[in-house]
């Protein structure tokens, strides 16, 4: 098994490698901060709300719907969330009753429960990082062994 400055040496020696490897980094930080938010939720409230508008959202010449949700958070006050779990190719119906989980301690972290799993976004961008940390060892890889083969290696003996 190759040692911890071998690893760090094949991952950001050269500048591909480097920027990958960066890249990488980002998306296991991102995924990190899913993770929380989703710990978050595991551990927080629920509370009924009501979908009252559709926010439309576009990336990438691809268009999606995210509800909006109106609901209260016990004695903290009424609260509206986008959810970032939820995403429809069309709009939804308005004044749709749904269940909510939130934080109870940052009652604006919330989304709606059910059907949509809250850690699906976090393991996109830790299968995403696995890619960026794959194409930057295989980048410091080729960099490492460019130029290793000479004339002598084919010579006659």
């Amino acid at each position: 098994m190759p040692e911890l400055a071998d690893v760090f040496a094949r991952l950001f020696a050269h500048t591909p490698a480097t920027v990958f490897s960066l890249l990488g980094l980002a998306l296991v930080a991102g995924a990190g901060g899913l993770t929380y938010r989703a710990i978050r939720l595991m551990g927080g409230e629920s509370a009924g709300g009501t979908i009252i508008r559709w926010h439309k959202r576009t990336t990438d010449d691809t268009v999606s719907y995210a509800p909006v949700v109106r609901f209260q958070a016990g004695a903290q006050g009424e609260f509206e969330v986008q959810s970032s779990t939820v995403f429809e190719d069309k709009e939804g119906d308005i004044n749709v009753p749904v269940m909510m989980r939130y934080d109870p301690r940052n009652p604006e972290r919330a989304d709606i429960e059910g059907r949509h799993h809250p850690w699906r976004p976090m393991i996109a961008l830790l299968v995403l990082a696995a890619g960026a940390f794959t194409v930057a060892w295989q980048a410091g890889g080729y960099e490492e062994t460019a130029g290793a083969h000479d004339a002598s290696e084919f010579a006659i003996p």
